[in-house]
């Protein structure tokens, strides 16, 4: 099946390619042949022509240099504006096939604005002259990655079967970079990423990052000073690994690797101070040290600018709501402007305010979630829910968590557990205990181990035994 290039959103003073400009996607070096390209120039041409090619070759290296300077101050469009697309702007060059660093910077602006299919087109044709070259398969699978990113932030659009084909090229160049230099760390770094922040694949995410960190770690004085460029994504490794630990629920471990994270980033602030800040207080949170916790993330938000500093706040009100203080808890919700506040800013501001016996306007907070909310409706339907559930009004909390089942059905084929849960729990409160039999059920095939089943099942089973 012939994969289809994704329609970009926009790029930046570029008008879209026809269907003939369009690249394709498969690498060369992957079983997949290389872009079509002119015909070569013949050894009888190269003979003829030393001189004209000594020109071009001082020609290339003046716009090698022009392109760093314009590099350096990110002057991306102006770059490609000069000497994109190449066969046109320098055909010559083309011609005796001496364009291949130039090509591949080219390639790397343009995935700098988001022109991905161009970049990748650009870097294919790179490798066709260049099949075994690290830096390429590493760049190409940096692109992909990349674009793939880039359609997680709805930056553009990407079908579901372009996504997965872009999954698979991006491991593929990534694999055949990091065979090409096994005691790299970028690569590793990156390609860690890729399972992390697109595929949410923690296990083998960790596997790339403690990679990358333990090539780093081995690396001699000497080839720490040569390679000083990795360490930056040596630092970003650590801080990837800690959040994979707080995934895994390894949050003792999720400590020592961040605190390695803050010793090595002193002075270099490589991840910004108050992402530091709220990873510790994150840490903090998950090992129930909550006091500690609110202080980091309260220091955290006041070196934030005010339009970045929503998932500190957001955070630190959960903390201070897991030490009964509801009023510290709103006092940081209510830092964040409401026109600021997302989704589940407005789950944790409802939480205070139940806390806070305003329980009309927790309930009005939820609904309004509710009725916006077109990936996780759930999550605001399972607090409804329990709100309802905890002030005995098990009719409203079974009507809840049924919908919260059926939203999680319609939108991702799946349950919700814990709508399963909360509505089984419900109807036995209800007196219904056939269907909350049935509901417990089906929650323990979907997910055997669901935190407090046992508990449940306990509860139906002697509340059958009573009506027996």
């Amino acid at each position: 099946m012939t994969s289809v290039p994704a329609k970009i959103i926009a790029y930046p003073g570029h008008t879209e390619s026809t269907s003939e400009s369009k690249p394709s996607l498969n690498p060369p070096g992957i079983g997949i042949s290389a872009p079509a390209q002119k015909e070569a120039i013949t050894l009888e041409e190269i003979a003829g022509n030393s001189d004209l090619q000594a020109q071009i070759e001082l020609r290339l290296k003046s716009m090698i240099s022009e392109l760093g300077l314009l590099k350096a101050e990110n002057r991306w469009q102006e770059i490609i504006d000069l000497f994109h697309p190449l066969e046109d702007k320098e055909p010559e060059i083309v011609k005796f096939c001496l364009g291949l660093d130039l090509r591949g910077e080219i390639a790397f602006c343009l995935s700098q604005i988001k022109r991905f299919d161009d970049a990748i087109r650009q870097y294919e044709i790179c490798l066709s002259q260049a099949p075994e070259s690290f830096r390429l398969h590493s760049a190409l699978g940096f692109t992909f990655y990349s674009c793939l990113l880039a359609a997680k932030n709805r930056e553009i659009l990407l079908p579901s079967q372009e996504k997965k084909a872009r999954i698979r090229k991006a491991h593929d160049h990534f694999s055949r970079a990091e065979a090409l230099k096994p005691d790299g760390v970028t690569t590793f770094y990156r390609h860690g990423m890729l399972c992390k922040g697109i595929e949410d694949d923690y296990n083998s995410a960790v596997t790339l990052l403690q990679k990358a960190v333990e090539n780093w770690r081995k690396y001699s004085p000497e080839t720490k000073k040569e390679r000083h460029q990795e360490h930056k994504n040596y630092v970003k490794a650590l801080y990837a690994l800690a959040s994979c630990s707080i995934k895994m629920d390894h949050p003792s471990r999720a400590l020592t690797l961040l605190e390695a994270c803050i010793e090595e980033d002193k002075g270099k602030d490589f991840i910004k101070p108050h992402h530091k800040g709220f990873a510790m207080g994150k840490v903090l949170f998950h090992l129930g040290r909550n006091i500690e916790a609110v202080r980091i993330l309260e220091e955290a938000a006041s070196l934030s600018k005010d339009d970045d500093n929503d998932f500190i706040l957001e955070l630190s009100a959960r903390a201070s709501l897991a030490l009964k203080d509801p009023k510290r808890a709103f006092a940081a919700i209510e830092r964040i402007p409401p026109n600021k506040r997302r989704h589940y800013v407005r789950w944790t501001e409802a939480d205070c305010l139940f806390a806070l016996g305003r329980k009309d306007q927790a309930r009005a907070v939820l609904r309004r979630s509710a009725d916006k909310d077109r990936r996780s409706k759930h999550r605001s339907l399972i607090r409804l829910a329990k709100m309802a559930f905890l002030e005995g009004n098990f009719t409203e909390a079974a009507s809840c968590a049924s919908e919260s089942v059926e939203f999680h059905r319609e939108t991702y084929s799946t349950p919700d557990a814990d709508g399963l849960f909360w509505h089984a729990a419900s109807c036995l409160r209800l007196g219904d205990v056939g269907t909350a039999k049935e509901l417990t059920d089906e929650l323990a095939a979907f997910r055997p181990g669901f935190p407090h089943i046992q508990r449940l099942k306990k509860e139906i089973e002697k509340k059958h035994q009573g009506l027996t």
